[in-house]
């Protein structure tokens, strides 16, 4: 039988050297200096450099990782444990880099991302928020929750002191790769801007108070039979689709039915309309579906219109010829 190798100094060596190269290929890969380099906004260039920030002074604490090894073996696994809290966080940046990388500014639509913060900074809590733009796989538009990258560098910053934090005004929103061209789609650029805004002024907790109590109001009685987890699940499935209703309004609070129409396209909710209908429409089992995460999309639609009445925009394209239009009437 081989001999154990005996852990020490050196092994810590060579495991900090092989996370030390790791974390350097990722900071390598949104480090471009040639000639002909791809062109990035102001604000992926801003990520670019908290990647920078990050990579340095985790490479700085991986060089004297094995010099400042403790000298009691009880806490040499304890030690070596940091290790693996470090790879953990820089595999999550690692998902988020290639994309950003991917999204430079002539493969998704700037001009409009531009005007759409612009918008939004109108709001003066908002005024200096600018957004970084990823390349995803998916068919989806996402906000990247910055409070999950925040926690992330948290976690990192417990262990290598000298880690910066995130910028406070930079959010993140990634959008299919197939639509870097598009303009209609990427409207829905506007929904993810709204999960941003929701984040940052914590309305879910204000919201959380409200549910409870018309959930009260609501089950009654029966609110004794029910199990703390299921009440629990109840308020996250509330807050869930409170966020997208949210996200959806903002949206139309920012761009007006333009936002509908894209939604109506994306899920593709024509479908819905039935010439064999004396009303013309027959909604299909999964546009008034509700699901774990996001209302019925009949609901979301519904709930614009009433939106766009408000701001007395639907006046201005009810008597537009368009079964998309028919669409948002149906709903």
């Amino acid at each position: 039988m081989a001999k154990q190798t005996v852990l020490g100094a050196e092994t810590l060596q060579r495991d900090a050297a092989a996370l030390f190269s790791f974390v350097d290929s990722i900071y390598t890969h949104c480090h471009k200096e040639d000639d002909e380099s791809p062109v990035y906004p102001e604000s992926s260039l801003r990520f670019f450099g908290f990647i920078r920030e990050l990579s340095d002074a985790t490479k700085a604490y991986l060089n004297a990782f094995a010099s400042n090894a403790p000298s009691t073996p009880r806490l040499y696994q304890a030690y070596r444990q940091k290790l693996d809290t470090i790879r953990a966080s820089w595999l999550e940046f690692h998902f988020l880099i290639k994309s950003a990388v991917d999204a430079d500014t002539l493969s998704f639509p700037y001009t409009l991302v531009q005007a759409l913060t612009e918008r939004l900074n109108t709001i003066p809590k908002f005024k200096d928020i600018r957004f970084a733009i990823f390349h995803f796989d998916e068919l989806n538009y996402l906000e990247v929750p910055v409070s999950a990258i925040k926690t992330t560098t948290g976690r990192l910053r417990g262990i290598v002191p000298e880690c910066p934090e995130f910028p406070r005004d930079l959010g993140l929103i990634g959008i299919p790769y197939s639509q870097s061209s598009s303009l209609y789609l990427n409207l829905l650029i506007a929904h993810e801007m709204g999960h941003f805004v929701f984040q940052e002024l914590n309305l879910k907790d204000e919201l959380l108070t409200d549910m409870g109590r018309n959930l009260e109001q609501v089950l009654g009685s029966e609110l004794q039979n029910i199990s703390s987890d299921n009440l629990d699940w109840s308020k996250d499935r509330l807050a869930s689709w409170s966020e997208e209703l949210f996200c959806d309004l903002f949206a139309v609070w920012l761009i007006g039915p333009c936002y509908s129409l894209a939604s109506v396209e994306l899920f593709g909710l024509t479908t819905i309309l039935d010439p064999s209908q004396a009303i013309g429409y027959s909604a299909t089992a999964g546009s008034v579906a509700f699901f774990r995460s996001h209302p019925a999309d009949l609901f979301r639609v519904k709930r614009q219109v009433s939106f766009l009445e408000e701001l007395e925009w639907w006046n201005e394209i009810d008597s537009i010829n368009s079964h998309y239009i028919d669409v948002l009437r149906s709903a």
